[in-house]
């Protein structure tokens, strides 16, 4: 049968690879995976892969991920031995920015759903046929022309299909298999046109197509977390989808079975309009311990107007205040160097948090990723700092790519989020230390956060928690 190694760059499981590394081996196929800097020193991808030689070459990317996977992927076009690979690129940045199947080095980029589209890909080759022209999902370059075939409709049952192939990750990595918190992904699509974010260009993308928003049964999901337990066990469960409490009906339903079959603690994404008392009150009898949910900006014009949240202050702080009732902690994910923000409006943000006693704050840098509201709305206002800015993002935490008054200020209160929270006396200093240069001093506290941010999330011990840290620390920096 044919055969696919994925690479990425850093320790993480990723839900997509996942469920298309189950999809295929169902299939026959055979899947393999490389996390890059968890190999030994000296490991060379290029003669791992003359040794191997896989049919396919696959990379599940975002925006900060293009850099890194196109430059191996050029290396792998230019190894005369390596050159009948095909190289596929999928995720969400060729899916919002397919235009970069014209860079040299690809072969396919995968726009959408990824399973049907590479088991045809699979198929053909294992039955000697290389031509993928007609595939859906699929834009192919052939001899320099590009074709672009339509889409395939959205996978609308899930529970028909294999549970995702955690396999690839823990077989070659124990860093991931040990983890004592297991992550799991209840369904796939995101109801919100936040204008930050890719799913809003994704329900145009695929309007008619089937439903955009889908889960997996409460019992499928139990079922896996079963399995899991079962085989390489854990203390704590995550679950990672952004509609975790988007159906009421399912997540109560889910409730009662996870109590029920499973009984161990969880944490869960959420967000602050979906939350009231009755499904707090649930979540913490089921055994939550912690969720985490956007702000993204303490000011309303930017949060509502530019972001479009749809959240007012007043419904936030009683959700933070619902959440202190029920002793389940919960961490603010906020995101600073906003277009148009202002230092006074920056610090409105720090004064929700100090209002809301986050436990923990997960502070990102603006950028604007292809294909978003926002993108367009930087480009139209020429606030891009350069025309080829977008190209060189490869972290949601470091500088930012905008040009506009305030960059240096704002881009250091990112940095400091944690001295405001944790001592709030510090904020009339913190107001001063901005204005200062970026240094490593503002880098240490800004880690330190992350850090801990990252143990609270994962309930992880502190040896667990900095070996993952350290080994994820390129996305996270």
């Amino acid at each position: 049968m044919a055969k696919l190694i994925f690479f990425q760059d850093v320790p993480f499981e990723a839900f997509g690879v996942e469920f298309i590394a189950g999809y295929l081996k169902s299939k026959g196929h055979t899947v393999d995976l490389i996390i890059l800097n968890q190999e030994p020193k000296g490991f060379d991808p290029i003669d791992f892969l003359k040794k191997e030689k896989p049919d396919v070459v696959g990379f599940s990317i975002t925006t900060i991920d293009f850099n890194w996977s196109r430059k191996l992927a050029l290396e792998i076009k230019q190894e005369k031995e390596l050159r009948d690979m095909v190289i596929i690129f999928g995720g969400a940045h060729p899916t919002m920015w397919p235009e970069m199947i014209e860079k040299d080095g690809i072969d396919i980029i995968c726009v959408g759903e990824g399973e049907g589209a590479i088991c045809e890909v699979m198929d053909n080759i294992n039955n000697g046929v290389r031509d993928f022209a007609h595939i859906e999902n699929l834009h192919v370059k052939i001899d320099g022309k590009i074709i672009k075939n339509k889409l395939r409709d959205l996978i609308q049952d899930h529970d028909s299909m294999p549970f995702p192939d955690r396999e690839i990750y823990y077989n070659r990595y124990s860093l991931l298999k040990n983890m004592s918190t297991k992550k799991f992904f209840s369904g796939r699509g995101c109801p919100y046109k936040c204008t930050y974010c890719n799913n809003h260009h994704y329900q145009q993308l695929f309007k008619g197509l089937g439903k955009y928003v889908t889960y997996r049964s409460p019992q499928k999901v139990i079922d896996e977390i079963k399995e899991v337990r079962d085989r390489w066990g854990f203390k704590n469960v995550y679950l990672a989808a952004e509609t975790v409490t988007t159906n009421r009906r399912w997540l109560t339903e889910f409730l009662v079975l996870y109590k029920e079959q499973i009984n161990v603690p969880f944490s869960c994404l959420s967000r602050v309009n979906e939350l009231n008392e009755d499904i707090i009150r649930k979540m913490a009898d089921a055994g939550c311990y912690f969720t985490s949910f956007g702000l993204e900006s303490g000011n309303e014009r930017i949060r509502n107007e530019l972001l479009n949240r749809k959240m007012s202050n007043e419904k936030i702080l009683e959700v933070s205040g619902l959440l202190h009732k029920y002793k389940i902690k919960f961490l603010v994910h906020q995101i600073f160097a906003l277009p148009t923000e202002t230092p006074a409006e920056a610090f409105e943000t720090i004064d929700m948090n100090i209002r809301m006693k986050a436990d923990s704050t997960w502070s990102s840098i603006f950028q604007p990723v292809l294909g978003t509201e926002m993108y367009k709305f930087c480009k139209d206002n020429k606030l891009l700092a350069a025309e080829n800015a977008v190209d060189n993002i490869d972290s949601m935490y470091g500088d930012s790519t905008l040009n506009q008054p305030y960059t240096r200020e704002l881009s250091n209160l990112q940095k400091l989020v944690y001295l405001c929270i944790k001592f709030p006396a510090l904020v009339p200093v913190v107001r001063l230390l901005i204005r200062l240069p970026h240094n490593p001093l503002f880098e240490l506290v800004s880690k330190w956060n992350q850090l801990m941010s990252f143990r609270l999330r994962y309930r992880l011990g502190y040896i667990e928690m900095v070996k993952i840290y350290l080994g994820s620390n390129k996305r996270f920096g």
